[in-house]
């Protein structure tokens, strides 16, 4: 198994996606403080999922997240 690597999503290794945890982390907790200003009672969770989505980037998911 050494030398062999794995891969998360798609163009992007693993250990780069560890190595982007930070900035992966702000984006998220931006997009949470975002998100948190825009809310209104009674949204629908389809609405609110769906904005969450729309933040990230349009690239389809893999195969297994589209089952």
């Amino acid at each position: 198994m050494q030398g062999r690597e794995y891969t998360w999503s798609q163009g992007e290794f693993l250990h780069e996606l560890i190595a982007r945890r930070d900035e992966i982390e702000a984006k998220h907790q931006a997009a949470l403080d975002r998100a948190a200003k825009r809310v209104k009672p009674n949204t629908p969770l389809l609405e609110i999922l769906s904005d969450a989505h729309d933040e990230d980037d349009d690239e389809p998911g893999c195969s297994a997240c589209h089952l």
